[in-house]
């Protein structure tokens, strides 16, 4: 687990997960990211449409040429609320399972 500043010196909260199934899952966090923090968090993945998970709308983007799946969901400006992004190697039905398993910290 880390907390460090990275592109356009968004401070993120970044921590790594083995799947049951031995892939890797990322979970970052920042606060209303730039173009660029989510161009560079996944790896300039075209977006490729969205899925509903847990009650939110997530990004779904998808590199072809080196294998990384990410979800994005982007609350609106304002809120409080952190972006949340789940990256890696992980296939979109072990992301879909460990974002349904997430809750809010208060």
């Amino acid at each position: 687990m880390r907390y460090v500043g990275v592109t356009d010196g968004f401070m993120t909260w970044h921590v790594g997960y083995e799947t049951p199934s031995g892939t890797f899952l990322a979970v970052e966090q920042t606060k209303d990211p730039s173009r660029a923090w989510i161009a560079a968090q996944t790896n300039r993945a075209p977006r490729e449409g969205s899925l509903s998970v847990a009650g939110r709308t997530w990004e779904k983007y998808v590199r072809d040429n080196k294998v990384q799946n990410s979800l994005l969901t982007v609350p609106p400006s304002g809120s409080g609320e952190l972006a949340t992004l789940v990256t890696g190697t992980a296939s979109f039905e072990d992301m879909t399972t460990y974002i349904e398993s997430l809750q809010p910290v208060r």
